[in-house]
């Protein structure tokens, strides 16, 4: 989809910290005490990197089951 630049704001500043399950996972500047994530192909995702691309979105969006599944893979991090 064509994403109007004259109407978007800033990307938010984010840090991955994983990619699990096809989504890059990552926390935001503004609020770091959280979980995000954005279906992205691999090859675009670097752990420690800021996506510009990225369209976060909260974990407690997805399925109750993969919420958990992620925080269990984050914690072994």
């Amino acid at each position: 989809m064509y994403k109007d630049e004259r109407t978007a704001g800033p990307p938010e500043e984010n840090t991955v910290i994983a990619y699990i399950n096809g989504k890059a996972i990552m926390i935001l500047k503004k609020d770091p005490r959280h979980f995000y994530y954005d279906e992205i192909a691999y090859p675009y995702v670097t752990i420690g990197e800021h996506l510009v691309e990225a369209q976060p979105k909260p974990i407690e969006l997805l399925p109750s089951n993969e919420q958990r599944e992620i925080i269990s893979q984050l914690e072994v991090i």
